[in-house]
């Protein structure tokens, strides 16, 4: 068993991986927000870790603030990847980075994108660079499952759903306006897949970019009609410019050896229990 490095660990996908790592018996450490000086963590000795799982980062898709972004996404990647130059120049441990499909821009226009997804490019452009077939890039599509809760409106629109279900009982739940145009599809992929996907990179990474997703685009109607909860699309809310209409993975820039396990349907059934569960708990 590894002795694996882990960032982001108190966030929906990292704490979701580190339960894996602790059941599967790995000596993890574990780094958090606070840990991150501003600096990067420089001063971090890697010379014994055998494989860094780097999660962490400012995860809303829409943040507008590009000095914290640059910081918190960018610096602190580079200054990890320049770590494990320093550190095992010769070998350098295998570098997990999770990236997004965010990267891809808008439907329409593929250099749509956001600060967020300029950063996550960034990151992957450097890491490669400099580590070559040490650096897996994953790009994580739209994750959804139990954990996720403290996301707010980043939360997927499952949990929003299933949230306001609860809280407003028989009432519909709004979304975006849709039309025959351009209607809103999204590759769906469920947190255990991502956390599968993640963990066999680890043990089986051989650098390049990779695609984690069901490979299927759904729609946001579907979520809920599997959920079966009812909801109306004429809101007059506009989506912003840079949002992504139309998001699928390809099979075959998967990860060799990996796919998903989890349909659309089979991952909303698991995520309704899991949500029925800890509603049932929090109530005592």
């Amino acid at each position: 068993m590894g002795k694996v490095l882990l960032t982001g660990a108190s966030g929906f996908i990292g704490k979701n991986i580190l339960l894996r790592l602790i059941e599967d018996g790995h000596d993890v450490v574990c780094k958090y927000k606070g840990d991150f000086n501003g600096m990067g963590y420089n001063n971090l000795d890697i010379s014994d870790i055998d494989a860094i799982l780097h999660i962490g980062a400012i995860s809303s898709t829409d943040a507008d603030d590009p000095h914290e972004l640059f910081l918190y996404n960018y610096v602190a990647t580079k200054s990890l990847i320049d770590a494990c130059k320093r550190d095992r120049p010769i070998n350098p441990p295998q570098f997990i980075f999770a990236s997004s499909a965010a990267i891809y821009g808008n439907y329409d226009n593929l250099g749509g994108r956001n600060w967020y997804a300029w950063t996550k490019k960034c990151c992957e452009d450097y890491g490669r660079a400099v580590l070559g077939r040490n650096f897996t890039v994953l790009r994580y599509f739209n994750v959804y499952g139990p954990g996720e809760s403290h996301k707010g409106r980043m939360a997927s629109i499952a949990y929003q759903a299933m949230v306001h279900q609860q809280e407003n009982y028989g009432s519909e739940f709004t979304l975006f306006k849709s039309t025959k145009k351009k209607p809103i599809k999204r590759d769906f992929v469920y947190i255990d897949d991502v956390v599968d996907a993640t963990i066999h990179a680890m043990w089986h990474g051989k650098g390049g970019v990779h695609e984690v997703g069901s490979g299927t685009a759904r729609s946001f109607e579907d979520v809920l009609d599997i959920l079966e909860i009812p909801y109306d699309n004429n809101s007059d809310t506009q989506p912003p410019k840079w949002y992504q209409y139309h998001t699928e993975s390809y099979h075959k820039v998967w990860l060799d050896g990996w796919e998903p396990r989890f349909t659309l349907e089979q991952g909303l059934a698991k995520y309704k229990e899991e949500f029925k569960r800890e509603l049932n708990e929090s109530l005592g």
